[in-house]
This record gives C-alpha cells, sequence and structure tokens, in this order.
C-alpha cells in the first residue's frame, strides 16, 4: 500500500489548532515500538481534503475521504491521547452518525452520512499492513478508552467495516479495555446489508454507490 509521508511536513507541530489548543505530544513524546500493541480508530468529526489540515492532528495516520493514507506522526512518536504510549492512532476524516442518527435518518427519508469505499479499503490496509510490519495484536475504538468523551467513535459505519473486519479477517482482538464495542457495531443488520463483510477488492465504486442509494431509500 501507498503511505504518504508527511512526518518531515509536521517535525515542527507541537499543538492542535483546537480552542484552546491542545499538545499533540504527551509528557513522554517518545513510545517504544516494542510496546505498540494495537491500533485505535477515530473520525476527526470534520471534512477537508487538503492534506496539510491535518499537520495539527493527534494521530499517527489520517485516512481522507478519498482513500489517500497520511502518516502524520513516526510510530514512536508519544501522542497525548488514548493511546498512552501502546498503540497507534488513526484517524478517518469525516463525521459520521451514531445508529441511533442513522435509524432516525432513515425514517425521515434523510441522506445518510458515509465513510467512502477507497476509505474503507484504505483502513484495512494500513491494519493489515501495522499487523504484518509492527505485529500488532488489537484494533481498539476510541470510545473504548474514553467513552465519556467519544462515545460514537469511530462510529459504527467505521468500526464494522474496518475494525470488527480485522478482527475477523486479520485475527486481531478488541479485548483488553475497560469498555467494550457495542454488540449493535458488530451485528446490526442495516449496517451488512449496507456493506456485506468481507468487503474487498473485487468491489467497485459504482456497486458500492448504488448499494448507498438503495439504503438511503429504507
Amino acid at each position: 500500500m501507498e503511505i504518504i509521508d508527511r512526518t518531515a511536513e509536521t517535525a515542527g507541530t507541537t499543538r492542535t489548532r483546537n480552542d484552546p489548543p491542545k499538545q499533540i505530544y504527551s509528557r513522554h513524546d517518545r513510545q517504544s515500538l516494542d510496546q505498540v500493541r494495537g491500533a485505535f480508530l477515530h473520525q476527526t468529526y470534520f471534512f477537508n481534503p487538503n492534506p496539510s489540515r491535518y499537520d495539527h492532528t493527534i494521530a499517527h495516520f489520517v485516512i481522507l475521504r478519498r482513500g489517500d493514507v497520511l502518516q502524520v506522526r513516526p510510530l514512536t512518536a508519544g501522542l497525548n491521547s488514548v493511546s498512552n504510549g501502546r498503540a497507534v492512532d488513526i484517524e478517518f476524516e469525516g463525521r459520521y452518525p451514531s445508529l441511533r442518527q442513522i435509524r432516525h435518518l432513515r425514517r425521515t427519508d434523510a441522506p445518510v452520512p458515509h465513510p467512502t469505499l477507497p476509505q474503507l479499503l484504505a483502513g484495512r490496509a494500513l491494519l493489515r499492513h501495522l499487523r504484518d510490519t509492527q505485529g500488532i495484536a488489537h484494533v481498539w475504538g476510541h470510545r473504548q478508552a474514553s467513552r465519556m468523551e467519544r462515545d460514537n467513535c469511530p462510529g459504527p459505519q467505521l468500526w464494522y467495516n474496518v475494525g470488527e473486519w480485522a478482527v475477523r479477517n486479520l485475527g486481531l482482538t478488541s479485548t483488553g479495555l475497560r469498555e467494550s464495542i457495542p454488540v449493535a457495531w458488530r451485528t446490526e443488520r442495516s449496517l451488512e446489508l449496507v456493506w456485506p463483510s468481507p468487503l474487498d477488492d473485487p468491489w467497485d465504486d459504482a456497486r458500492f454507490d448504488t448499494m448507498i442509494s438503495r439504503v438511503n431509500r429504507w
């Protein structure tokens, strides 16, 4: 897989653009690769296709909706995040709904925001790459480490199609933290009808868009 390396551009960036700004790095700004056990999945809660917009993001990788995988921090960077020096942080561009919001939007015939096919496949490829090169054994959602702060992070769509896919197909586990993934995120029938598992390379954008159009009419 192709990873766009932006670590040189972000080397001098230490604070986010939040109001107030947050420190990007933890007190111990380095983590040992021997201690990296898994990956946390997040959603950015905003849309922006400009790679430089993510230079101030607390993450190791950012996956854009068009499928680009940006590496914005080296894996040895200890980040001020739920990873706590033991995992890789992966952000997905977008603001995606909870299951409750998805059901409400369908009842009102409103469009349901969703990740793109290139984004989902890139997320799967990155987890496979990290398993094969770094030996990660776990995949977690942000909510598992900080439910009160990010109850819908990464959200059911990203979890079912990337996190749960990795559990079923890559042998990763999502256990070991105080919170578990909601059962509905793992088994929700409507999610499965949109993106059957496994979703792999034979799928194309046209077929994907047709299924999205159909489910938005339910």
